[in-house]
């Protein structure tokens, strides 16, 4: 479903909005930080008929795609560029070795949008992507 269609269900169904922060609200292992959290229930505690803004709606689709797993993008598999930024990862600054190194230790198959653009920065850093490849 293209984003469009989405902004005009929510725009139009002011309760899917509603029901949608409240599952981010009380999703598990969540990263928000304080601003987003007191977004989202602020949303959740809004009037179910209340309509949105398109710009509150335009940042719940951003959060909720921030919230989602990924395990691969444009191809590339996040277990592959762990091992890849791991092997070349002293080339990297100090934070993103650390990053690189803890990344290697839970070895997870999949992550949020956050590490995983943090991910793809090292794997550009390193070559062992190139720099067109998006998420």
């Amino acid at each position: 479903m293209s984003v469009h269609h989405e902004m005009k269900r929510f725009k139009d169904t002011p309760a899917a909005a509603r029901a949608l922060a409240e599952a981010l609200c009380k999703q598990p292992g969540a990263d928000w930080t304080d601003w987003e959290l007191d977004f989202l229930q602020s949303l959740a505690e809004r009037d179910a008929r209340e309509p949105h803004s398109t710009r509150q709606l335009e940042k719940l689709l951003e959060l909720r795609d921030a919230s989602r797993h990924y395990s691969r993008i444009d191809g590339f598999s996040v277990a592959a560029l762990i091992r890849e930024c791991w092997i070349g990862r002293l080339d990297l600054a100090d934070e993103d070795e650390a990053f690189i190194l803890r990344l290697k230790e839970q070895s997870p198959a999949a992550l949020k949008l956050r590490p995983l653009k943090r991910l793809i920065h090292c794997s550009r850093q390193l070559g062992v992507i190139e720099h067109y490849v998006a998420i």
